[in-house]
């Protein structure tokens, strides 16, 4: 099958370093091994908990490059019907990024505020930002094809037929995670000169009011403005984590349009139930791309109260920034020496605004 290729500068200045010099094609590959990196996509750490396919599958699936990764296709939050069955998560949403990797929808920046979607969700001064124009948004249909298959690393993959489709898959890696699309997904992303002037105007009102609400109790640095989707009429995920005391064998099956696991260590999802009869749409999202508010740590504790729920005491995010080369030999010096103060470097960063 050939693979479709984009050029930078047909892709999004999101994806890519403006003081970069080289003129890079970007290939999109088929093989479920080769990792499409694009660069400038942070990775925010968070404490590792028991097994949580959904926590599994984004830190495994981030590192493929395409956005954010979805496990669960569809918006958690309380919706009418034809946003998840028709619409979906789309370029506009404001949501939370919670900690079990779902979106939870909150409003869309180009709807009223009496919009059926946005009724009594956004904040007293919310007000719409104008609708994108077609010229604005740049959509590649079929960019993955039917049959795609996206894996975190270390999966093998094994196409028995194509139609019907017949995947059959193995690791011995010790967290990873997996997608199918069956019937490929089309990519969209809006320009954001004009989106992130608007959400610079509004993030800090946008990180604060998250923080306030009571249905869901946000951490900075998870309020997400989505300005890029990749969508399918349907989909699979897999997600695994295997403890150390424990083989890791994976083994997993995609056959008679569903994914199942047979290793008793991984976690399967089907978009589709087996039966459904309605009609398909692109209504599920497979990635996301946007903008990502984080507000500094000292404005943070000024404007937030301090959650009832001993799990967001510190409701803060940082960046992972790896220390120097140098910091590192020094402390491995002073533990030879037998110099057993805590190392002068940090590990984190204070996040702001960020865009992936």
């Amino acid at each position: 099958m050939e693979t479709p290729i984009q050029h930078r500068s047909d892709l999004p200045k999101d994806h890519w370093q403006e003081n970069d010099p080289k003129d890079v094609a970007i290939k999109v590959s088929t093989d479920p091994c080769v990792f499409n990196h694009f660069p400038g996509f942070p990775q925010f750490v968070r404490n590792i908990k028991p097994f949580s396919p959904q926590q599994s599958y984004v830190r495994s699936m981030f590192a493929t490059g395409h956005g954010y990764p979805m496990y669960d296709a569809v918006t958690v939050a309380r919706i009418p019907d034809d946003y998840k069955a028709v619409r979906g998560i789309s370029i506009g949403d404001v949501g939370v990024l919670s900690h079990e990797g779902e979106f939870l929808f909150a409003f869309n920046i180009f709807l009223p505020s009496d919009h059926p979607y946005n009724k009594g969700r956004p904040p007293e001064s919310f007000s719409p930002l104008e609708p994108l124009e077609e010229s604005e948004i740049q959509t590649v249909d079929e960019y993955f094809p039917r049959g795609a298959v996206v894996t975190s690393k270390g999966i093998k993959v094994i196409r028995h037929s194509e139609n019907p489709l017949h995947l059959s898959f193995r690791s011995s890696e010790r967290i990873g995670g997996l997608l199918v699309l069956p019937e490929g997904a089309t990519r969209q992303d809006a320009s954001t000169e004009r989106i992130h002037k608007y959400v610079a105007r509004h993030a800090h009102d946008w990180a604060y009011f998250f923080a306030q609400l009571r249905w869901f109790p946000s951490t900075n640095g998870s309020t997400y403005v989505v300005t890029g989707v990749d969508k399918a009429s349907d989909c699979s995920t897999m997600a695994f984590q295997v403890q150390p005391n424990t083989s890791p064998k994976i083994m997993a099956r995609y056959e008679k349009k569903a994914l199942r696991a047979s290793d008793g260590l991984s976690a399967a999802r089907n978009a589709i139930k087996r039966g459904v009869t309605t009609p398909p749409s692109l209504s599920l999202c497979v990635f996301l791309r946007g903008i990502r508010i984080g507000v500094r740590r000292t404005e943070w504790i000024e404007n937030t109260e301090r959650p009832r729920n001993p799990e967001f005491t510190t409701p803060y995010t940082e960046l992972y920034l790896p220390p120097s080369w140098v910091a590192v030999a020094r402390a491995k010096l002073a533990l030879r020496l037998g110099i057993r103060d805590r190392p002068i470097f940090t590990y984190f960063a204070v996040s702001s605004i960020s865009r992936f």
